[in-house]
């Protein structure tokens, strides 16, 4: 499977307030295209409570957010999507999705 033709999202770390919506992604956030080295993902944009933007996190150590990716990824659909490069194949990872209000 080939990624999404949408482009990878940078890797920002941003450290400001917010108020956190109440609502998860977690239920629709679904794998879309897996290679080697990227995963392409995607879930359903939050209607009920809009997001500002959404904060994608991933790593191998869900213990240790030091080591934890971010990226923020603004709404721009009814389905957001991001994909994930530059992971080493073979090795497991977990990607984590939340909405901020800024």
């Amino acid at each position: 499977l080939a990624p999404p033709a949408s482009p990878p999202c940078p890797a920002v770390v941003v450290a400001s307030p917010y108020t956190p919506p109440t609502t998860a992604v977690t239920a629709s956030l679904a794998v879309s295209a897996v290679t080697e080295a990227s995963v392409a993902i995607q879930w359903d944009r939050l209607i009920s409570e809009p997001a500002t933007l959404y904060r994608v996190a991933y790593g191998t150590n869900i213990l240790d957010p030091s080591q934890l990716v971010f990226a923020e990824v603004l709404p721009q659909s009814a389905v957001m999507r991001s994909t994930i490069t530059g992971l080493d194949p073979g090795t497991p990872y977990f990607i984590q999705v939340n909405p901020r209000n800024l």
